[in-house]
């Protein structure tokens, strides 16, 4: 029996013929094109190079014969970060300090002080956000200044320079938008020495000020940080 025979007696029965089957058709691939290797690019974790340059602002408590110092100066980084936020940069700090004094009866003293700091941060991003963790380590160059009140009798050394190596730890929170950033953040300078100022006179050396050795201090920061 032919296929149309077959048909026309289930016509007659009173039943409806099943369609052909249609052969799906196979769509067509673009040229070049893989899916598994798009898979493995969409799951890339991709790093990103980023360069920072930018002005420093700083305070740190010194202890309480010195006080607060502050200062101003510069830094600058350069780190990657992954597709998934996490990332490492190396990072240098300059910070010029406007200077500090203190009295000893007709002894007047200021110091100045120049930190610079490197080291390396550990950094987590998230939008437009991102949080820092830092250990740095390097020197504050101190210049001290004695001056005596007119007709005190006192004989004065000459202005002297001394460089105290210190480390520091500092977090912070850092704002990007396109190629601008800025950041706040929190510090711990911890000297490897002790730091002290004394006077030499008739009855011998009395210490008149000393500096902590742990310096706690906060940080801002901005400038420009592109992506390359």
């Amino acid at each position: 029996m032919s296929r149309e025979e077959a048909k026309a007696g289930l016509s007659a029965e009173g039943e409806e013929p099943e369609p052909d089957e249609a052969v799906p058709a196979r769509p067509l691939e673009e040229p070049g094109h893989d899916s598994a290797d798009a898979g493995a690019s969409n799951g890339r974790n991709e790093a990103r190079f980023r360069l920072t340059l930018a002005a420093r602002g700083v305070a740190k408590w010194i202890g309480s014969d010195l006080g607060l110092d502050h200062g101003a100066g510069a830094e600058a980084a350069f780190g990657t970060r992954s597709s998934r936020g996490f990332g490492v940069r190396g990072r240098a700090t300059f910070e010029y300090g406007f200077g500090q004094s203190f009295e000893s009866g007709a002894l007047v003293a200021s110091v100045r002080t120049t930190a610079v700091r490197g080291g390396v941060d550990v950094t987590y991003g998230f939008g437009l956000s991102a949080l820092s963790l830092g250990a740095l380590a390097g020197v504050d160059v101190s210049r001290l200044s004695p001056r005596a009140e007119p007709g005190s009798g006192l004989f004065l050394a000459a202005d002297g320079t001394s460089t105290a190596p210190l480390f520091r730890i500092e977090a912070r929170y850092e704002l990007h938008v396109a190629a601008f950033c800025a950041a706040a953040g929190a510090l711990t300078d911890v000297s490897l020495v002790d730091t002290h100022y004394d006077v030499a006179d008739a009855a011998g050396a009395r210490r008149v000020a000393t500096a902590s050795r742990v310096r706690p201090g906060v940080a801002l920061t901005v400038g420009v940080c592109p992506v390359l």
